[in-house]
């Protein structure tokens, strides 16, 4: 909407549009930094998640992650998972500021007892090799379409992280597990053979020619 205006020292009244007034229109809360964390994450050492099913997520000396302390046996974290994790962690951004100062009401956000804390550990400066930092993120609750309240390093401040990066950070350690059930060269499969009611198949190999067994005895389309 255009907004009619003047100059403090003038008497002339203009019209400025709705795109000159833009900038203008906010609210202290969007002067704020949106840049929560900003990490190197080959410097990210260790992330424990704690919240229904707490899991720590480590380094292993084969640059690979493994998922320890859960309530599973510790496994090898699937790589894909692992990126969906730390890649929000590295460079975490509010969308919103909802909340600021030293007088928050923390559970209206769900944020006195936070559904899910990531305690972030980076590694030691060589220079200072004893000091040790510590990011934490608490989420809390649900902020409308999959947004959540969350709160960094116990800041007096309440922001909203998007859907997106509210659901990466709030994986369980089952989404670490590998989703690949079976892996084979399929070159090398000699017969395939299903089992069902009324549905039995059976596949055979014969050279480069596959030949259907069951439910009839015939050329089977490769």
């Amino acid at each position: 909407v255009d907004r009619f205006a003047r100059l403090s020292d003038q008497d002339a009244i203009v019209v400025l549009s709705e795109k000159t007034i833009a900038p203008f229109d906010r609210a202290a809360f969007d002067l704020l930094d949106k840049t929560l964390l900003s990490l190197n994450p080959r410097n990210i050492e260790r992330v424990r998640v704690q919240g229904p099913s707490p899991f720590t997520l480590q380094p292993t000396a084969k640059d690979q992650w493994q998922v320890v302390d859960s309530p599973a046996a510790n496994f090898i974290a699937e790589e894909t998972a692992v990126l969906s994790l730390l890649q929000p962690l590295s460079l975490l951004r509010a969308e919103k500021f909802a909340a600021y100062g030293s007088k928050i009401d923390w559970a209206q956000f769900g944020l006195d007892k936070p559904a899910i804390t990531i305690d972030v550990t980076m590694k030691a400066d060589n220079a200072d090799k004893k000091k040790t930092v510590v990011h934490t993120v608490e989420i809390g609750k649900e902020a409308g379409d999959g947004a959540r309240y969350a709160r960094l390093d116990k800041r007096d401040a309440v922001v909203v992280l998007n859907a997106n990066t509210s659901e990466n950070l709030s994986r369980t350690y089952l989404d670490f597990l590998d989703t690949n059930v079976l892996k084979y060269d399929a070159d090398g499969v000699t017969g395939i053979t299903r089992t069902m009611k009324d549905g039995d198949v059976e596949l055979v190999r014969q050279e480069d020619q596959w030949r259907l067994l069951k439910p009839t005895a015939r050329d089977a389309d490769n």
